[in-house]
């Protein structure tokens, strides 16, 4: 693994991997290039627990954002991605708090789950126009068409969800400490993966006639919950959806 200031990395087919941010600056650039090679990637974790971190510029030679690579940045509120960015793997920035907007380029086609768990204060999502695959509207991240409910960080109080949903993806709202009541209208056929996991203030909770699958811990660790009238129209509840 080699050094530069700031940074452990590796070079992998002719290309620069990012794999520990070992710099004291609270305002980070990462650079387009290292050694003369493209940085391409940001490894999994390699900035996780920066918690001086306040800014950070990903410039549009990476391609690719690991998982759980910005996790737990406290201080983080200044994110920008530019264009060329085509992955954000999962938990990417579950936990940075003070991370208030964002703006995901046209050029992503992949985010992974849990990315916004945890992101408390991130009211604004935005998403390019020329992105194909995903929308921003209201604090939600939704898919373009408007029918996945992927993520909505900062959901508070009694929601309902929005009448062109047809699914809730896996962890959209996971650890929402906010989210009292939930109403979910007609035609929304599936509840992902932990969607509502961890909505310890949660207590009421409305499921449509057309929902069909639920899945594991869609439900589990809402301390509150009341209990939920189960549609007749659900075929596959997983053990510890509860």
């Amino acid at each position: 693994m080699n050094r530069n200031v700031g940074f452990e990395y590796e070079e992998r087919n002719g290309e620069i991997i990012i794999n520990v941010y070992t710099g004291k600056s609270s305002d980070v650039v990462i650079p387009e290039e290292i050694d003369g090679k493209p940085v391409t990637e940001i490894q999994e974790c390699a900035f996780w627990d920066c918690i001086s971190l306040r800014s950070v510029v990903i410039p549009g030679t990476v391609r690719e954002i690991g998982a759980d690579a910005f996790r737990n940045c406290l201080t983080l509120s200044s994110i920008t991605l530019s264009e060329g960015v085509t992955t954000i793997d999962s938990a990417a920035f579950t936990d940075c708090k003070s991370l208030t907007s964002i703006n995901i380029p046209g050029s992503v086609t992949e985010i992974g789950a849990y990315i916004f768990c945890g992101c408390t204060d991130l009211t604004h999502i935005t998403v390019s126009e020329k992105n194909s695959l995903f929308l921003g509207k209201n604090g939600m991240l939704l898919s373009k068409d408007g029918t996945k409910l992927i993520a909505w960080p900062t959901a508070h109080g009694a929601i309902i969800i929005p009448e062109d949903v047809t699914e809730i993806g896996d962890w959209a709202f996971c650890e929402n400490e906010g989210l009292t009541s939930v109403v979910i209208p007609e035609g929304v056929t599936r509840i992902g993966h932990g969607a509502f996991f961890g909505c310890k203030s949660l207590i009421s909770v409305t499921l449509p006639e057309s929902l069909e699958r639920m899945g594991d811990d869609a439900f589990a660790a809402c301390e509150l919950l009341e209990p939920i009238l189960m549609p007749s129209g659900v075929s596959i509840i997983k053990y510890d959806t509860f």
